[in-house]
């Protein structure tokens, strides 16, 4: 199997923000994983099968596009699936995830891709990683 990367999140509700990076993400890799997250003690807008519902219905042409649900924590849903590569959608929660993740669990890459209105970014965590590790309060 090829490079697989995962897109995480509740998506409650998906937004289009969500459907542009996914389909970008799924142009990079061999396989994007959305994973849905369950959490519990979170309350939702959508119950998990109606979001991955949603999912299935915006991206029933995409071949390389899995929907999965989980529990637990992202970097040991990636170890179980050999997931090499995340993608985010927001670079907050990438800088925050990724220095606590670090500590200790060998975290996979991270890539960032962010909608701003029409402009389109997408970079790579590694070149940030050094500084941004120092810089979490920054955001």
């Amino acid at each position: 199997m090829g490079k697989i990367a995962l897109f995480a999140g509740t998506f409650d509700p998906i937004t289009l923000g969500h459907e542009d990076i996914a389909q970008r993400a799924a142009k990079m890799f061999d396989k994007l994983i959305i994973g849905v997250g369950n959490n519990i003690h979170k309350k939702h807008l959508f119950t998990l099968e109606e979001r991955v519902s949603f999912l299935q219905q915006v991206f029933q042409k995409d071949l390389n596009i899995e929907i999965i649900t989980y529990n637990g924590l992202t970097i040991d849903f990636c170890k179980k699936n050999n997931i090499s590569v995340i993608v985010r959608s927001r670079i907050y929660l990438s800088l925050r995830g990724d220095s606590k993740s670090r500590r200790g669990n060998p975290f996979p890459d991270t890539i960032l891709q962010e909608t701003i209105g029409t402009k389109r970014k997408s970079l790579s965590l590694n070149h940030l990683r050094q500084p941004a590790d120092d810089a979490h309060h920054l955001v």
